[in-house]
């Protein structure tokens, strides 16, 4: 995940999987003519949202703290898989 931002909605998503999908798909014009672009997760219209996203700092850290440590630990003699986002 390059840069996790939250919709309105309360939904994790990439950044440039918001912009790459607003870019490549037509929005939808309201009968009052606004431009409306869908969660990638559900039906809320976050158009105002993409109009002005900021990244999810508190996420960044834990995204960062997961890709630091190794892929596998050993630990009591099991091999554990860490999530690795």
């Amino acid at each position: 995940m390059d840069v996790p931002v939250t919709t309105p909605c309360a939904h994790n998503l990439c950044i440039s999987c918001l912009t790459y999908q607003s870019s490549n798909c037509k929005a939808r014009v309201k009968r009052s003519r606004k431009n409306t672009m869908k969660c990638l997760s559900c039906t809320t219209d976050i158009s105002n949202f993409l109009l002005k996203p900021q990244e999810n700092i508190k996420l960044r850290v834990l995204i960062d703290s997961f890709q630091r440590q190794p892929k596998n630990v050993v630990s009591e003699g099991k091999m554990l898989s860490l999530l690795i986002l």
